[in-house]
């Protein structure tokens, strides 16, 4: 075939020929599509580039002749059509060119649609359709059809009616508020839902199909590939569509795209609606289909959930992302019934009324201080406060009650089930009072035998008085605040129980209706009790499986913008920590993170804890300034909220000093770590628990900088501190004893290390499973020291059984693992399996290369490892 100048427009046997091109284009993919366009001539292969790429964002309707085939049979505008006289042109598109033109009788202007006859034999059909569904339609948001004809020369035209000085949805919404947009949507759903009460399904909603004219009326139009409901519509769609799904891509619905004819109802228009809505708000589309083939964009839009709705960085509010959300919902029996449905939502979001899309759940209302301070030692007061917190809880669901009632049904019934709502507060409230007065009873040392009780000692005895307890909803708020206690105190194991023996009376509780968000208020933070203790315990990835229903209900119910999700993210967070999964523990941190900076305003605690979360992972990644930009966040919230003496505040110095002495600023560091203790000091006193945790940061601090007669009196007060409170097997005892032998090992005094080391792995093996993750740390240890202290052959089995937890614990191509690995092959080599242990650095090596920056300490390390099979150096550790 002759070569043409690209911008040589097609003729109609041309335009054939490049859609055949074109699909045999599509039928391969990769290399050998890229052949195939070789191939051709350089004309053709630029159409059909064009082609492949215009695929990304339209769907097969695209394929229609490109806009320069479009011309009448003359390149000049006609005089008339029919009973229509011309007077400008208005659009040109693939299916027809629109003109303004005025009618005689009656003497009006009207907007011309005609076909070029070259190309009317398939679109007559079409147009004939237009009419038979427009002729339906007469609502003030729709453009009207007025008439449909053939002219002498058999060119078909379309006289609908004329929208003035018009606009595209688009562009009128440029910098119109947020209200002004949802006002005119409304009246768009209104007009797409007269369409449907008809029959009609428009099936190509997006915003250019809609004008706006100059009294900011929309009008929809293109009514030409809408699908009629009607016994009729298979034989039209075969014979106009051919099988093909018509309109743009972007705006199309899951079932669309999946070919799915049959599935193709008004729950469709309500999908393009909501991406329509969706890009007026944000600016941009739910998928990004732009620049994608066909096929995966196809793919992307059928298959995954849409992006969130982020306008300047911001989301949206909450009910507003919940319409949106519900419109694109990719089942459709989760979208909204109708269009009249999604606008009046809309309208109650506009008038501040609770929505469909997000109903007025009630509010986890458990205290301020069970529900922040996790690391405290439980006390009567937080039980107390949390009982009186599920009062407070049924006082707000009475209150939300009323308000949703009073305009559903009249005002007798809601005042009546207000009332049986407060009989039950009383109930409860009776229940929890005799509960406390007895908790308070047994705490009384007059009533004891003068023998004031260990906390450990009261939570057991509370906890066999909450046994008895009948009513499920007071048990299960007991059992939850006994697990968070338990917890506070290290005893994991019994904390577990606690909370599955809460969970177990929550979920008899709500059996009936265990999705509703009150059943999930009750359920969730238990999940979250349970599953924070088998983190602790090691069982990470149960945990992720414990959280993942309760995940998927709170996102069903659209619960993922309440504190209740932001808070169960937190634990998964954690879990994916304890699994060596600090990417997706980032992704995890940074979504909480968001919710809770659309539930609060700065400063606040919620925004503080999330911070601070983030900022932990980030630093482990080796994100330094970003950790030290959320540190410095969590400290701003916490004390724009907290007094200056709050422990959430000395956390939040003691992070902001580690990240001081890393970046090598030593007088910040050190005023941190100062500052962090005094402040512990001057609101629990000297001897208290909390400052244990202090003592041991500012002891590794003073060790690093060479400071070791300050390290070594920091150390003795960590450790005579935690003597006063904790048992010789808690897991801080054992945590302090680890970062002690570790400054040792760094001193090189590892017969120092070792001592600490023996008594550490001891304390481990006892209160950890044996996979437990922790038991790896100290194993590595002990076998660092031994390997020190010249006795590899000793440190072998420890080595090997680090390496070995760790690969299990994080994977066997995390730095830790590799780590290990490196050490376990330093023992190979030292004592005499030198080809096995040299394999075994190699690749330590290149999985510590890979996942740290080449300067790392622990890469520099493993390369002086391996060149200890040369006999070159010796590391240091």
């Amino acid at each position: 075939m002759p070569k043409r100048s690209p911008t040589t427009p097609p003729d109609q046997s041309t335009w054939s020929h490049i859609e055949h091109l074109f699909h045999q284009a599509m039928d391969v993919n990769g290399d050998a599509r890229e052949s195939f366009l070789h191939s051709l001539s350089e004309s053709d292969a630029e159409q059909v580039r064009r082609l492949l790429h215009a695929s990304a964002t339209h769907g097969t309707g695209f394929l229609e002749p490109p806009e320069v085939v479009v011309v009448p049979q003359s390149s000049e505008t006609p005089l008339r059509i029919g009973d229509f006289t011309i007077l400008r042109t208005v659009a040109r598109g693939g299916m027809g060119i629109v003109y303004e033109a005025e009618q005689a009788t009656p003497k009006r202007r009207v907007a011309l649609k005609v076909l070029p006859r070259a190309i009317a034999k398939g679109s007559s059909a079409r147009l004939a359709h237009e009419a038979s569904v427009l002729a339906r339609l007469l609502h003030p948001a729709v453009a009207q059809m007025y008439s449909m004809g053939v002219d002498d020369q058999g060119t078909p035209f379309l006289a609908i009616e004329l929208v003035e000085n018009a606009q595209t949805l688009n562009a009128w919404a440029k910098g119109k508020p947020e209200r002004d947009i949802l006002d005119i949507f409304v009246r768009i759903s209104h007009g797409v839902h007269h369409g449907h009460q008809r029959g009609v399904v428009h099936r190509d909603l997006k915003p250019t199909n809609v004008l706006v004219n100059n009294r900011d009326e929309p009008k929809v139009i293109d009514f030409g590939i809408a699908r009629l409901t009607e016994n009729d519509v298979e034989r039209i769609t075969q014979e106009v569509d051919r099988s093909k799904l018509l309109g743009t891509l972007a705006y199309m619905s899951p079932e669309q795209c999946a070919g799915n004819t049959d599935e193709i109802d008004a729950r469709t228009d309500i999908y393009s609606l909501g991406v329509v809505l969706y890009e007026l708000l944000t600016g941009s589309l739910p998928h990004p289909v732009e620049s994608k083939p066909i096929t995966e964009a196809i793919r992307l839009v059928r298959d995954t959930p849409p992006r969130r709705p982020m306008r300047n960085g911001k989301p949206l509010p909450t009910d507003l992302e919940a319409i949106v959300m519900k419109a694109m919902a990719r089942q459709p029996s989760d979208r909204y019934a109708s269009a009249s449905e999604f606008a009046d939502d809309i309208q109650r979001y506009l008038h501040n009324e609770p929505t469909r899309a997000k109903p007025p759940g009630t509010r986890h209302a458990i205290s301020l201080f069970a529900k922040r301070h996790r690391a405290a030692v439980a006390s009567i007061v937080a039980i107390s406060i949390v009982l009186l917190g599920t009062v407070g809880t049924l006082g707000v669901m009475n209150a939300q009650l009323t308000r949703a009632e009073s305009r559903a049904v009249a005002e007798r019934d809601a005042a009546n089930k207000a009332r049986d709502l407060e009989k039950q507060q009383r109930i409860l409230a009776e229940q929890i009072a005799n509960i406390m007065r007895n908790s308070l009873r047994s705490a009384n040392p007059e009533l004891t035998e003068g023998a004031e009780l260990t906390m450990r000692e009261y939570l057991d005895q509370t906890s066999t008085m909450i046994d008895t307890v009948e009513d499920p909803l007071v048990a299960s708020k007991l059992f939850l605040t006994m697990s968070e206690a338990y917890f506070a105190l290290g005893q994991f194991e019994v904390a577990l129980q606690h909370a599955e023996i809460g969970l177990g009376r929550a979920e008899s509780a709500v059996q009936q209706d265990a999705s509703s968000a009150e059943s999930l208020e009750l359920v969730a933070p238990l999940v979250a009790a349970k599953a924070s203790a088998l983190v602790r315990l090691g069982k990470g990835e149960e945990a992720l499986a414990l959280m993942q229903p309760t995940v998927d209900l709170l996102k069903e119910s659209r619960l993922e913008d309440s504190d209740l999700y932001g808070e169960l993210l937190s634990r998964v967070g954690d879990a994916q920590v304890q699994m060596g999964n600090f990417a997706a523990a980032q992704a995890t941190f940074e979504q909480g993170l968001l919710i809770r900076e659309k539930l609060f305003q700065p400063p606040d605690i919620d925004l503080g804890e999330s911070h601070n979360n983030l900022a932990n992972v980030l630093w482990q990644l080796g994100k330094r300034d970003e950790a030290e930009r959320h540190w410095q966040a969590a400290l701003e919230n916490f004390s724009g909220v907290l007094n200056e003496s709050h422990p959430y505040i000395a956390t939040a110095l003691g992070n902001l000093g580690h990240a001081y002495e890393m970046k090598g600023d030593h007088e910040k560091a050190e005023d941190a770590y100062v500052r962090s203790l005094q402040l512990r000091e001057q609101t629990f006193g000297k001897d208290n628990l909390s400052l244990a945790v202090a003592w041991e940061r500012l002891g590794i601090f003073y060790n690093n900088i060479g400071r070791y007669e300050e390290a070594d009196r920091a150390f003795a007060r960590m450790n005579e501190i935690r003597s006063l409170h904790l048992d010789v097997n808690h897991p801080q005892v054992a945590n302090g004893i680890l970062n002690q032998a570790y400054a040792y090992i760094e001193r090189k005094d590892f017969e120092r290390a070792n001592e600490l080391l023996e008594r550490a792995v001891a304390i481990h093996e006892a209160i950890y499973p044996s996979n437990h993750p922790a038991v790896g740390g100290a194993l590595f240890l002990r076998a660092s020291a031994l390997v020190g202290m010249g006795r590899p052959d000793e440190a072998l089995p420890f080595a090997r059984s680090a390496w070995e937890l760790r690969a299990a614990s994080y994977g066997r191509e995390s730095w830790r693992a590799a780590n290990a690995q490196s050490l376990y092959g330093e023992c190979l080599v030292r004592t005499g399996s030198t080809q096995e242990g040299e394999n075994l650095l190699r690749e330590s090596l290149d999985l510590l290369s890979a996942s740290l920056p080449p300067n790392h300490s622990l890469v520099v390390e493993a390369r002086q490892r391996l060149d200890l099979v040369h006999g070159t150096a010796s590391p240091t550790r």
